[in-house]
């Protein structure tokens, strides 16, 4: 039997909704216990929400993906046309419409991937984005070298731009490999091998440069060389990269060695920002699931008024409420519901 079948089925296919009904059975059992019709509504909400929302957020994948792959050819084709024709243009007084179709061609392709971001933005499947954001997400995780799968995840630690490494740093083994990939056995990429498959790519989008320029030469397209042709069907998506020489040198083509690493390492944000971000954003999520679930427990016992901690922090916030709404009432006798004995003991 295939082992990498199952480590897809199992991690990718069975993993996800389980994880996805676990969370809304504990999260229906916790209100259930204050009220069970409540606990029962919210999971049958929670279970309709994620069977409806995979399904929109397929169908309008599909539809974003359809457009993405029509505007990317669209964008080449009239590029070409332009590059091919640009005497005839220019003799039929079109060479402005042309560069304005292919202006729109490239709004239109970046209008496609922005909606295909949000709708995985929307649907909450931002590790997914690994697949095209490898850079983004082995900064945020300041995974400099390729490791092993299942990749540990780095729990806290000091990046270090300058000496690509991570000073004091405490790793938990295999949570980022499940968490980014859902597989045992895939690799995520570290910063450093994905730098030299930026630099390989600029030497491919060079190649596809110059073969433009070939284009660009020749007065029709039937003159263009079959090699430039050839070399620019197979490097051609790598061209942008080239682009990113544009900083140190004038023509790609001219760029060193020492230029080409440089646009390569430009692929890379700044690794301690993202690093931090990440993880006070996530410290945040998890205090705040542990406040939510220390007020389930105290309030399905009856003693959130009885406990220093949270019952006083609810019951100031009572206060804080109680007070503001309106002057003429005095300190804390709303209702003897809220405060017990507490109204008993600041009665004058």
């Amino acid at each position: 039997m295939d082992i990498d079948a199952l480590d897809v089925l199992y991690l990718r296919v069975l993993a996800p909704p389980a994880a996805a009904l676990a969370t809304a059975l504990a999260v229906g059992l916790a209100l259930g216990l204050m009220q069970p019709l409540l606990g029962l509504a919210v999971f049958a909400f929670l279970v309709a929400a994620g069977i409806g929302l995979a399904l929109a957020a397929g169908h309008a994948a599909g539809l974003g993906m359809r457009r993405r792959a029509q505007m990317t050819e669209t964008l080449r084709a009239r590029t070409i046309d332009l590059m091919q024709g640009q005497t005839e243009l220019v003799m039929a007084a079109r060479l402005g419409a042309q560069r304005r179709a292919i202006a729109d061609a490239d709004a239109r392709l970046a209008a496609a991937e922005d909606r295909l971001n949000r709708i995985d933005s929307w649907a909450g499947f931002g590790y997914l984005a690994s697949e095209h954001q490898k850079m983004k997400l082995a900064a945020i995780e300041g995974m400099w070298e390729t490791q092993p799968a299942p990749a540990s995840f780095t729990l806290v630690g000091i990046p270090d731009m300058e000496e690509r490494t991570n000073h004091y740093a405490i790793h938990i083994p295999w949570v980022m490999g499940l968490i980014g990939t859902r597989s045992l056995m895939q690799e995520i990429p570290g910063i450093l091998e994905l730098v030299d498959k930026a630099e390989d790519r600029i030497r491919n989008g060079i190649i596809a440069y110059d073969a433009l320029q070939d284009y660009r030469a020749a007065p029709s397209r039937d003159a263009v060389p079959p090699e430039s042709v050839r070399a620019f069907e197979e490097h051609g998506d790598d061209m942008g990269y080239a682009l990113l020489l544009t900083k140190y040198v004038e023509d790609p083509r001219g760029a060193t060695e020492e230029q080409i690493a440089q646009a390569a390492w430009d692929t890379v944000p700044h690794v301690p920002t993202l690093f931090w971000a990440f993880r006070i954003m996530v410290g945040i999520g998890f205090v705040n699931m542990a406040l939510m679930a220390a007020f389930v427990m105290v309030s399905a016992r009856g003693t959130i008024t009885r406990r220093p901690c949270p019952g006083r922090v609810a019951h100031g916030r009572r206060r804080l409420v109680a007070d503001g709404a309106d002057s003429s009432v005095h300190h804390r006798r709303l209702h003897p519901a809220l405060y017990g004995a507490d109204r008993d003991r600041d009665a004058p």
